[in-house]
């Protein structure tokens, strides 16, 4: 399948309602509002799974120390966020490598993340 790039971005702007001259800086704006919100997300997963490590830390640490404190593990409630911290751990461990990387590309080669999402989206990819 051979796209006309020329005209996709023609298409591109007119879609948008403005020339394909203003379409240049429009396409900058948005790469790195783009790149800032992947950046939101690997520091959200980063402080998620920081969380999760001194929570479970904190837990063990209880048990040790105090022989009367005791971990009800029938409760549905520890048992949710044991499972919730798990499941956004592994979830981050797959997700920030590709936010971190997207978000890197957005912010130091901009022209390249553009022209890749331009053609990843005229394409269908």
């Amino acid at each position: 399948m051979k796209i006309d790039i020329n005209k996709a971005l023609e298409q591109l702007a007119e879609g948008l309602g403005v020339t394909i001259d203003k379409l240049y800086p429009l396409l900058y704006k948005q790469a790195i509002i783009s790149g800032i919100f992947n950046l939101f997300w690997v520091l959200f997963f980063i402080t998620a799974i920081g969380s999760f490590i001194l929570a479970v830390r904190y837990v063990i640490k209880k048990q040790k120390t105090q022989v009367k404190w005791e971990w009800d593990w029938d409760e549905s409630r520890q048992i949710g966020i044991l499972f919730g911290g798990i499941v956004l751990t592994v979830i981050g461990l797959f997700a920030i490598p590709f936010c971190l990387e997207s978000a890197i590309t957005a912010f130091f080669n901009t022209e390249y993340y553009m022209l890749d999402k331009i053609l990843s989206k005229i394409s269908g990819n």
